[in-house]
């Protein structure tokens, strides 16, 4: 099966825009490459309306500014100012909604369903979308571990809105050594529904070995906290076929000097929109 062509979509102050604002994108592209269910065709930045109320938030003028300035060397990656147009602020939704349609509006060869697709408003969509050269294309969110967690925060996110950009679209999460995403999508029943199977593979540190980790009351593969346990994961229907082979050509020694053997590892696969979680230290699995 063909991968799923995708646009990487961040959103956020960008009070200023930082390396680490740009070197999400080239995480999260370089892993989903290396899974090989999707294709990143894309990235875009999307400022915030003035009117978001954030502390010291400087004029979105001076914002979008700042991130022409920083986006000279990265062709793939594009600035929406379509935020930042608009009366007042808008939710993640509605902002991932309209960048899912704008795209939408330019492959369908029905202009009836066409938005103003004219050349200011087209400037974050790639040229070879513009051109035809690609189908379908999915808009993912690309965010850190502080969002997925900012979802139990009572009445900041609705449980309609969670399940639009989770299910609809899908989260690609950034994380840190230090967050637990793992137990945290486990302990939130509305994020679990988009773990169906996952399977989780996990490297030891001291042996390089490779096992599952399988909950008897659940059936379903866990990752269980482990100070000697690195972990990592893909999303394979043939998993036990994988695994033989990636025994097979790894041995101990290989894989512990390997970078996929950094302590901060951790990396979780879900559906095909769902929730993909991505450690911050660029790795190969």
């Amino acid at each position: 099966m063909s991968p799923t062509n995708v646009i990487l979509l961040a959103c956020g102050s960008f009070n200023p825009p930082t390396n680490m604002h740009l070197r999400m994108f080239e995480i999260a592209r370089d892993h989903l490459h290396r899974m090989g269910n999707h294709l990143v065709v894309g990235g875009v930045l999307s400022p915030v309306h003035d009117a978001y109320g954030k502390k010291e938030l400087e004029s979105s003028t001076h914002r979008l500014a700042m991130i022409k300035l920083a986006l000279q060397d990265h062709d793939w990656v594009k600035l929406s100012d379509w935020e930042c147009k608009q009366e007042s602020w808008s939710r993640t939704k509605l902002v991932l909604q309209h960048h899912q349609n704008q795209l939408n509006a330019l492959l369908n060869t029905n202009q009836n369903n066409c938005y103003d697709l004219n050349e200011n408003n087209a400037k974050w969509i790639p040229d070879n979308i513009i051109n035809g050269d690609i189908g379908h294309v999915q808009v993912k969110l690309l965010c850190g571990a502080d969002l997925l967690e900012s979802f139990a925060v009572p009445g900041l996110w609705s449980d309609t809105e969670i399940q639009d950009i989770v299910g609809q679209h899908g989260l690609v999460v950034i994380t840190r050594s230090k967050s637990n995403p793992l137990e945290f999508i486990y302990n939130s029943d509305m994020l679990t529904k988009y773990m169906p199977g996952q399977a989780v593979k996990i490297i030891t540190e001291s042996s390089g070995d490779h096992k599952i980790i399988r909950s008897e009351a659940t059936g379903k593969e866990v990752c269980k906290e482990d100070d000697n346990v690195l972990k990592s994961s893909r999303s394979y229907s043939n998993f036990e076929e994988v695994m033989k082979n990636d025994l097979k050509h790894s041995t101990s020694n290989n894989l512990k000097e390997c970078k996929s053997c950094d302590e901060n590892l951790i990396k979780f696969i879900f559906t095909k929109h769902g929730i993909q979680v991505i450690s911050d230290v660029e790795t190969i699995v």
